[in-house]
């Protein structure tokens, strides 16, 4: 039973160190200017969504005037 605490222990530990260290790298890439704001995101997928809505009806026209 105190062999499985301690394995379960050592395992939650490895995890949140693993946690810690990605956390590490992601604030180091705000730091340095590597992300995007969220709202550029939302910029590019209204962009796409327009751009398959448009490419979609193009396609739906095509097929009606055959």
């Amino acid at each position: 039973m105190a062999q499985t605490r301690m394995r379960l222990f050592g395992e939650r530990e490895r995890h949140l160190a693993s946690l810690d260290a990605a956390l590490a790298r992601e604030m180091a890439d705000v730091k340095a200017g590597c992300v995007q704001p969220a709202g550029r995101f939302v910029e590019l997928t209204d962009r796409y969504k327009w751009f398959v809505e448009a490419a979609y009806s193009a396609r739906l026209r095509e097929r009606d005037e055959l």
